[in-house]
């Protein structure tokens, strides 16, 4: 075998050694406190939203950023401050689907072919997050649906939804320290009025009220700490299970929260998707 043959094969194998390394990434906004470890093909419709940097000499590796959510074969939902967080040396975002472990490589990679922000966005404004939070990606190429890949549905009308709901996501599962899990964690979540979230973050953090817009969706205990969302999951998805008909319905994406995630009471608070139904269907016919 050659040189140049020889530089060839140990590029390949290093690739596979070190291109699906996942490294922690500073910390963002939301993430799970008081979690545990989902179960395997728990939720199907999870993205791993990832930048891919230089790594050691001409190799690459893959950063976590956020979360997102399948909805469409090709089209990923997520946060638009979830887009914001790019490293400035990421050479591009790939898309990974149908795991629960961040260093598995039986999980669909997919590159983007393009990112929608909400063109009322603005990411100067609340740190980004709060008013018209939201972006779809466009991957490269279509999902393969199987038992671990599956489209999350979404919700039936605009109506603010009740109940509890489940949380998935890879963020900090420590809210004085940034601990990231490899393996996808789970919470569920009871859902909290508009009204008695807005009464809530008036009466006990009045400096982030003006964050909090009824395109939101507020989750959490007002009454009990050690349950919260942390850092490193934005755009992760808040779902509900229906049984009839049967399907997941995504009805919130992680936006914001208390910084010492969990210390005390405190509600997560969510872009709430049924809010901009009609924006998701024109990119989605538009692009």
């Amino acid at each position: 075998m050659s040189v140049p043959s020889i530089v060839v094969v140990l590029a390949a194998l290093m690739a596979c050694v070190h291109g699906l390394a996942v490294e922690p990434q500073r910390p963002s906004r939301v993430g799970v406190v008081g979690g545990h470890d989902a179960q395997p093909k728990q939720f199907p419709h999870m993205a791993s939203i990832q930048a891919v940097v230089p790594g050691f000499w001409i190799f690459e590796s893959s950063q976590h950023i956020c979360g997102g959510t399948l909805i469409y074969k090709r089209w990923v939902l997520t946060t638009a401050h979830c887009l914001h967080t790019v490293p400035a040396n990421a050479k591009r975002i790939e898309v990974v689907l149908g795991t629960e472990s961040l260093s598995s490589w039986s999980s669909q990679r997919i590159g983007v072919a393009k990112t929608i922000t909400h063109e009322k966005y603005d990411p100067s404004r609340n740190g980004g997050a709060g008013y018209f939070d939201i972006a779809m990606i466009k991957l490269a190429s279509m999902a393969v649906l199987s038992d671990s890949v599956q489209l999350a549905a979404l919700p039936m009308s605009s109506k603010a939804p009740t109940g509890s709901a489940t949380f998935s996501g890879w963020g900090s599962t420590e809210g004085d320290r940034a601990v990231y899990p490899d393996r996808l964690q789970t919470v569920d979540l009871p859902l909290v009025l508009y009204t008695d979230c807005f009464d809530f973050i008036t009466r006990s953090d009045p400096r982030h009220v003006n964050m909090l817009v009824e395109s939101n969706l507020c989750a959490g205990s007002l009454t009990e700490p050690g349950v919260a969302l942390c850092s490193l999951d934005d755009g992760s998805p808040l779902v509900q299970e229906d049984t009839d008909p049967k399907r997941t319905t995504v009805i919130g994406m992680a936006s914001w929260g208390l910084q010492d995630c969990g210390s005390k009471p405190y509600p997560s608070v969510f872009i709430r998707v049924g809010s901009f139904l009609s924006w998701i269907d024109a990119v989605f016919v538009k692009h």
